[in-house]
């Protein structure tokens, strides 16, 4: 139940970049997180428990699969300013992803072979996985290399828990 609520979460607010100004989430030619989010999207769109949701509550990102299907073609620009679609997008991924990247390495660390944390109003267990320690020590090296004005700003959006990508690198 808490994975789907964070999928349909997610979902709702790439509704609002589908019927937005721009066709993808930095302007109007797709980007590798379009892409990212387009891969796990489509998988989504033709397993009918979750096109049947999609079709129903995201209507226009369930079309949108579509053009992202077939984006070759498409030429664009990259917009000037950051949307309210990864504004919000990067505020959940402050309140739930960095907290689940934490937690998977704090277990790491302390050499526990599963971890639990409290997001999306649920408590979310699993066990331990490096790929995940990875990840955040990832994230945590092109956080140092932003300059300050870009951690600054990207850190609002992010919120609170933006402090785990300098602590735990």
């Amino acid at each position: 139940p808490l994975i789907e609520a964070s999928w349909k979460r997610i979902c709702k607010v790439l509704e609002a970049m589908a019927t937005g100004p721009t066709r993808f989430l930095f302007g109007d030619r797709i980007s590798l997180a379009d892409l990212g989010f387009y891969g796990q999207l489509k998988v989504m769109s033709v397993d009918p428990t979750p096109m049947t949701w999609l079709r129903a509550d995201t209507p226009y990102l369930y079309r949108w699969i579509d053009h992202a299907d077939d984006a070759s073609g498409i030429e664009g620009n990259w917009s000037d300013s950051i949307s309210p679609v990864v504004h919000d997008l990067l505020a959940i991924a402050g309140e739930t992803y960095l907290p689940f990247l934490k937690a998977n390495l704090d277990a790491l660390n302390s050499g526990s072979d599963r971890f639990s944390l409290e997001i999306e109003r649920g408590r979310y267990e699993q066990g331990v996985f490096k790929y995940q320690a990875r990840c955040l020590q990832t994230l945590g090296d092109a956080w140092k290399d932003l300059d300050v004005v870009a951690r600054d700003k990207l850190a609002e959006w992010i919120g609170p828990n933006a402090s785990i990508l300098s602590t735990n690198v």
